[in-house]
């Protein structure tokens, strides 16, 4: 019989592998090989040449073997350089080539004093690396030829002659002593391996032997596998003291009394080749072979297959026998009964199966293809039902009374009393379109689930137990009873009622165990489930938490086909698909076969090591780096990417890790299966990178791996480049506070100097206005004075004109002060303004009786007027009016001309007269003293970005220009460039009033 109770997997030349010479497992969990295309390191997912893992240092094309210490370091043998050590990221190179391995494979043994016992060319050597020593007379052995080498656990180093003797040579002890069992010369080089127990076995051209055991074990089992000179053959001891020895028939597994355990293993049954060249049982018990074409896994299942007559695939059912045999059949296998031993009875009479049940007695019945059959002494019998010819049977049932219940495909229900089948549809309440399920309990009890229902029978009545929530409805398609609890599955999850109420199963695992066809609570409180994803248990401890809680999501964990389950259950027929029998055993049916599985050996053989944990590689930018030691990354590394890997080499498919990098993560990220982290823009400064992992069974090692590296930081993120922004920062502020400081300064100043300037305003306006009205009174005044008494009626008349004068201040007066916060225009057509205002003095000083005749006044203007800004127009006519009345009051002039021009670039206003004029040293002082005209009108012109002018001589009249840029002047400039550039700086228009 072919070890079908083991997962196999292989990897090829397709892989990358080649022939497989050795395998070693390191203390950190690595497998070593030597192959014939170089030595890798295998971590149960990834191959790794010795020139990746030694970050090329050791090159792959001068490497021919490799041996690992237990101390973990790495012996590499070499053509021509001798022997390698790497240890510590290190490679150290010994050149004595006498202690160079002579061999591929078992030719190098360390002992507990960590020398070196080497198989070489000229004989047998011993080397802690820079001695090499020659083993001869004087330790008592005889040289030359050496089969076999081994120091043992205790530090006992064995050595097999070639003339056939053992020698021995106990730790400590400086000669060999010959073993007291006596042995055969050996021609081709052999193996000693130590059992578990301590025995020392030895294999060669005449077999395997214990060369330590006293009778308890057989000296010798059958001869090995051999092929002339290239002697191909191994053996390996599992934790349980069995042997794994290659034979001429194939693999093959012996129990510790010789017997053979699981038959033989070869091409037949999927191994990479017949030539075996090395087998090692590694620490979780998976058993690794290297063969000429590759690598082999053998690991035990835990669900083991039940051998069948071979049929079309399709669901089976399974009811278990009181003799310790099984039950099964599907719609193409007929019922079949399968005895311990493995022989198969077939009843063909019974076509298909799709229903089978032991009822309370142990009595088997089966359906299908249109029959319902049951066990009896007188062997298998058929029953005929109602509508036999067309309805097929789907469940079946005994109650307490023995009588018989079914329920078919066409949802009918029908009971067996006395001898006559009765439809129980009515009296269950059932509802057409729904198949629901049927299930007797151990008592006796019938139990009925329908989509929104139970009905229990207990013998005699009904008992209808419903719910309304719709969340639970399952889509019932099968039902279990244990105690009190009713179990329900379906497509849905698992509903559990117990104690008159319903309560919805809530998972941990988001996808819970998918479509739900069989489950099963034990007599020991588990619940296994078989489903669309596999078989999921619950265990009787997370189960009890449930009971306790039901807002409480449960742990469980699935067996699928890396554990040896056959297919996937499927939806509802055949039934059941998980069964318990009366041994504890637990039988599960498939699309695909029968497994079983053993609770309490599951349990004893679950994985129980924590796997080591080791950090691979860094790659950063895309360039990789050593993780030995604390390592400093450069600037630019941006991108980083962190490879690890769990030493579980059982089921890495189900190795699960979480890792962090403290100073960049604030928990722990699950990575789930994934062997990578990845990293982007990670700051400058030190990180420590974790990863802890547990195996295929949960067991997590918590302490994992950890190392740390750092990250340099670019120019501008080193201290001193943060220092030396602090400082600027800080003098940038300084700066920025001293402006401001400066600022807030002016800004007052501007305040003390636009009061100063509001005062010179208001002191032209009162010159402007009511002194220049005042000084026209006081010479009215005057006037009346010199005419009385001589000229009363005149006299009158001047006082009544001088009293309307004195009414015109006070509007002057007033109208100034309005002035203050107003235009002083209503029109914006300056000329008009101006020529108003001409015209108004010249009527004033014609009705005057001390004022000669009247000069000529004439406003001309050239160019089209644009709209002026009303400040500055305000502002042009101040300047123009303090002209006028200059001209007009005190200059004697027959003609007064005001030339007002609008040209691109500037805004011209001329007035001009022919009188007196005005004498230098007034105009070299600004005007008289305690006169403010001249200086006024100066002062305005300079306010609002202008510029005045003054020509005047003595007898020759007067002329003032004012002018004033466009681009301050217009209200819209349509000049070259921007106006924004043309308005010159510091020339804002503010109103008089600010």
């Amino acid at each position: 019989m072919p070890p079908t109770n083991y997962h196999h997997t292989a990897w090829t030349s397709e892989n990358g592998v080649g022939a497989v010479y050795d395998i070693q497992q390191a203390p950190n969990g690595y497998l070593w090989l030597t192959t014939s295309k170089g030595v890798f390191r295998f971590d149960g997912v990834a191959f790794r040449s010795v020139e990746e893992v030694t970050s090329g240092a050791a090159k792959t094309r001068n490497i021919n073997a490799v041996y690992v210490s237990a101390s973990g370091a790495v012996w590499l043998s070499t053509q021509s350089a001798g022997l390698l050590l790497w240890k510590g990221g290190k490679l150290t190179t010994y050149t004595d080539r006498r202690c160079t391995p002579s061999l591929k494979s078992g030719s190098v043994s360390e002992d507990q004093d960590g020398w070196l016992w080497v198989q070489g060319q000229a004989g047998l050597y011993r080397t802690n690396g820079p001695v090499c020593e020659a083993i001869d007379g004087k330790w008592g052995y005889p040289g030359g030829f050496v089969p076999a080498v081994l120091a043992d656990r205790h530090g006992t180093v064995w050595v097999k002659t070639e003339d056939g003797p053992v020698l021995v040579l106990p730790r400590g002890a400086s000669r060999f002593e010959r073993s007291k069992k006596r042995d055969g010369p050996t021609v081709h080089p052999g193996l000693f391996h130590q059992a578990p127990d301590g025995s020392m076995w030895f294999l060669d051209d005449l077999g395997l032997r214990c060369i330590t055991c006293d009778g308890s074990r057989p000296p010798v089992l059958p001869q090995p596998a051999r092929a002339g000179y290239d002697w191909s053959a191994d053996f390996s001891f599992a934790a349980d003291s069995s042997i794994w020895i290659v034979t001429n028939d194939g693999l093959q597994h012996f129990d510790r009394s010789g017997m053979l355990m699981d038959g033989v293993f070869g091409v037949q049954q999927g191994l990479s080749s017949n030539a075996v060249r090395k087998i090692l049982v590694d620490a979780e018990g998976s058993v690794w072979v290297g063969t000429n074409s590759g690598l082999d896994r053998l690991r035990r299942n835990a669900l083991r297959m039940v051998a069948l007559p071979q049929t079309q695939e399709g669901q089976f059912a399974v009811a278990t026998g009181n003799d310790g045999s099984v039950w099964t059949g599907n719609a193409n296998l007929p019922l079949t009964q399968v005895f311990p031993d493995g022989r198969t009875v077939k009843f063909t009479q019974t076509a298909g199966t799709y229903v089978v049940r032991r009822d309370p007695k142990g009595q088997i019945w089966s359906a299908g293809a249109l029959q319902l059959w049951h066990t009896s002494a007188s062997g298998l019998t058929r029953l005929h039902y109602p509508r036999d010819q067309t309805d097929d049977v789907v469940s079946i049932a005994v109650d307490r009374n023995s009588e018989a219940w079914i329920s078919t495909i066409q949802q009918n229900v029908h009971r067996l009393a006395h001898g006559v089948w009765t439809n129980q549809n009515q009296a269950l309440g059932r509802r057409p379109g729904v198949l629901g399920a049927m299930r007797g309990d151990d008592e006796g009890n019938v139990w009925f689930a329908f989509s929104r229902s139970v009905v229990k029978w207990d013998g005699s009545q009904y008992q209808k137990y419903s719910f309304l929530d719709p969340a639970m409805d399952i889509s019932v398609t099968t039902i279990d009873v244990r105690g009190e609890h009713v179990w329900l599955g379906g497509g849905g999850g698992i509903l559990l009622f117990t104690g008159g109420a319903f309560h919805l199963l809530k998972w941990k695992d988001a996808e819970g165990p998918g479509r739900v066809s069989g489950v099963l609570e034990t007599t020991e409180g588990d619940l296994w489930v078989n489903g669309f994803s596999g078989v999921t248990h619950i265990s009787a401890v997370e189960l009890k938490k449930w009971l306790q809680d039901p807002n409480h999501e449960v742990v469980s964990e699935r067996l699928d086909a890396l554990d040896g389950l056959p297919g996937l259950s499927a939806d509802r027929i055949p039934e059941p698909s998980i069964v318990e029998a009366r041994d504890g055993r637990l039988w599960m049916a498939t699309t695909k076969g029968v497994c079983w599985l053993d609770p309490k050996t599951f349990a004893a053989e679950r994985n129980r090591v924590p796997p080591p944990v080791a950090i691979e590689s860094l790659y950063a930018n895309g360039r990789a780096y050593p993780t030995l030691g604390d390592l400093r990354l450069p600037p630019s590394a941006k991108t980083i990417e962190i490879h690890y890997a769990a030493l579980s080499m059982a089921m890495p498919e189900r190795v699960l890790f979480r890792y962090r990098l403290d100073g960049a993560d604030e928990g722990w990220q699950d990575a789930g299966t994934r062997r990578q982290a990845f990293y982007t823009n990670l700051l400058p400064r030190q990180y420590q990178f974790r990863v802890i992992a547990s195996n295929n069974d949960g067991v997590w090692n918590e302490t994992g791996a950890s190392w740390v590296f750092s990250i340099a930081p670019t120019f501008y993120e080193t201290l001193w480049f943060k220092t030396l922004m602090a400082l600027a920062g800080i003098g940038l502020i300084w700066v920025l506070y001293r402006l401001r400081l400066r600022q807030i300064t002016a800004r007052a100043d501007l305040r003390y100097a636009e009061r100063l300037e509001e005062r010179t305003r208001i002191a032209r306006e009162l010159h402007d206005t009511l002194l220049q009205s005042f000084h026209g009174l006081i010479f009215r005044f005057q006037a009346v004075d010199n005419m009385l008494p001589a000229r009363p009626s005149e006299a009158k008349q001047t006082l009544e004109s001088a009293l309307d004068n004195a009414a015109e201040a006070i509007t002057e007066a007033r109208d100034a002060v309005h002035e203050l916060r107003s235009s002083t225009v209503v029109t914006n057509d300056l000329a008009a303004a101006v020529k108003a205002l001409g015209e108004e003095l010249a009527t004033h000083q014609a009705t005057s009786a001390a004022s000669q005749d009247s000069p000529t006044f004439v406003v001309e203007v050239e160019g089209t007027p644009p709209e002026l800004h009303p400040i500055l127009r305000d502002e042009v006519c101040r300047i123009a009016g303090e002209s006028l009345r200059n001209a007009f009051r005190h200059a004697r002039a027959r003609r007064i001309e005001v030339e007002i021009r609008y040209d691109e670039r500037e805004l011209r206003v001329r007035i001009r007269d022919d009188g007196s004029g005005i004498d230098t040293s007034v105009l070299g002082h600004e005007g008289r003293a305690g006169h403010w005209g001249l200086r006024g009108m100066r002062e305005r012109a300079e306010r609002i970005g202008g510029t005045m002018d003054l020509w005047s001589e003595l007898g020759a009249g007067t002329e003032v220009e004012l002018r004033i840029p466009a681009s301050i002047a217009y209200q819209t400039y349509a000049g070259r460039g921007f106006r924004l550039f043309r308005r010159k700086k510091g020339t804002p228009l503010k109103a008089a009033s600010e």
